[in-house]
């Protein structure tokens, strides 16, 4: 045998094993991932339309929690019925660079896997970082902790609503998708609901501080300017008052009970106005 032809037959060779790997993975699923990658414009469009919410995952090839979510919990039957029937579904692979501003500016996603729901119109509801199996998927997906919030009017209908009602309107707003999480602790308890239900009319703004500003001028119509702050909770009247900013940074550090006071107090002074 010359040595062409020993070469010809190593070439054939190593393409012979790329080709039972590549077979091996494709057999396993391994390069196929159980959820659909529609991309989030899609997603998004999808979820108006439906008026359902969007179920996000975060993951990657190399991450082994990921994979084992992959083949154990996105495979399993009741998991693919739930997400099917109320949920717009997008995978997003870490992998891909292309995904790079939206997993590092919009969804703020630093560790794998994440999984996050996001409201029809794009507000985040929940997230989790870390794995699940089959089980703890679900019951943390049926969690009505917060689920009162997916009620949140966006802010347009939120002010007209407060118009109509005479009630005020307190907007929770952050800068990054990633704050909701920790501010969401802030309205679990039945007293901050009921508040949020009965004496206000709440929304979520998630808007960096310059286009935070436009917007409430273009929602109350005052041009009071809104001291710089990543998280705050914003009282205003629909008529253009700006009631109080609360930094949840500062003052506050995220305590339920100080702000619940905080409420009552402002609304019992406004009341009494």
């Amino acid at each position: 045998m010359n040595q062409r032809t020993i070469t010809a037959a190593k070439i054939l060779a190593a393409l012979g094993i790329v080709a039972a790997v590549a077979g091996f993975i494709l057999d396993s699923g391994h390069s196929v991932h159980p959820l659909s990658r529609i991309g989030m414009f899609e997603a998004r469009a999808q979820a108006v339309k439906s008026a359902k919410p969007i179920f996000i995952d975060v993951s990657a090839s190399w991450c082994p929690p990921c994979r084992k979510m992959e083949s154990t919990v996105f495979t399993n039957d009741t998991v693919k019925n739930y997400l099917d029937e109320h949920f717009i579904i997008n995978q997003v692979d870490a992998n891909d660079q292309t995904q790079n501003a939206l997993l590092e500016d919009s969804l703020g996603v630093d560790e794998l896997p994440t999984m996050i729901v996001l409201r029809p119109d794009g507000i985040e509801w929940k997230r989790h970082s870390g794995s699940f199996d089959a089980k703890g998927f679900i019951a943390w997906m049926n969690d009505p902790t917060d689920a009162f919030m997916l009620r949140w009017p966006p802010a347009n209908a939120a002010f007209e609503a407060a118009s109509q009602r005479q009630k005020p309107c307190l907007i929770l707003w952050v800068q990054k998708q990633k704050d909701l999480t920790p501010a969401y602790a802030l309205f679990r308890s039945p007293q901050m609901q009921a508040l949020c239900n009965y004496d206000v009319v709440p929304t979520i703004l998630v808007d960096n501080q310059q286009h935070f500003s436009a917007t409430l001028v273009q929602l109350t119509g005052n041009n009071n300017a809104i001291a710089p702050a990543s998280r705050s909770i914003v009282l205003a009247l629909p008529g253009g008052k700006l009631i109080r900013q609360i930094s949840l940074d500062g003052e506050f550090g995220y305590n339920p009970n100080k702000l619940l006071d905080t409420l009552h107090t402002l609304l019992t002074q406004k009341a009494g106005s």
